[in-house]
């Protein structure tokens, strides 16, 4: 690699039967438009 960069992937992974549920404490942090993307992946079932 050539050149001068900064890089960052903070990434944060629930495992487990109930991982689901934690979305509920994390998707308020990151605004409203994340929490609608979430409703519209579980209305229409994007996720199966």
């Amino acid at each position: 690699m050539s050149g001068n960069f900064s890089y960052k992937n903070a990434t944060k992974l629930y495992f487990g039967d109930e991982s689901l549920k934690f979305l509920n404490e994390e998707l308020p942090k990151y605004g409203k438009c994340t929490a609608y993307l979430w409703w519209r992946i579980c209305k229409e079932e994007w996720y199966l």
